[in-house]
């Protein structure tokens, strides 16, 4: 994106455009042309799938990976796809989910306490062979 253009103008016409994608109205591969953006998938690395049990009422088949953040970005707080959100350790989230804070679904439980285990996002690096 220029330089010239003040980031507050990039920000709302980038909210824009994702309240197309969310309603159906813009497709993902316009947005990329249009900003003149990439999605760089080989920055992704496949973490494992997961199956939420038959014993629960809402079940999930989804898949997780990892990536680091590309510099100059940041995450979204809020989106059309969630009503909270929180950003957050994978420690902390374990910690709140079994203290009853913080419900979660048994897939999302399960991928945080394998990034917990690996303690430091470099030897989750290092044992993802992330670049």
């Amino acid at each position: 994106m220029a330089p010239d253009i003040p980031q507050r103008d990039v920000a709302e016409r980038l909210s824009e455009k994702r309240r197309g994608l969310s309603n159906g109205t813009f497709l993902l591969t316009h947005l990329l042309e249009s900003e003149k953006l990439f999605c760089d998938l080989g920055r992704l690395t496949y973490l494992f799938h997961r199956i939420t049990p038959e014993k629960y009422p809402v079940r999930f088949d989804t898949r997780f990976y990892l990536a680091a953040l590309p510099a100059n970005q940041t995450p979204l707080t809020s989106s059309e796809e969630v009503s909270e959100s929180l950003w957050i350790t994978p420690e902390a989230a374990v910690e709140a989910a079994a203290s009853g804070k913080f419900p979660m679904m048994p897939p999302t439980l399960i991928a945080l306490r394998t990034l917990a285990g690996h303690g430091s996002w470099q030897n989750l690096c290092a044992a993802f062979r992330l670049g």
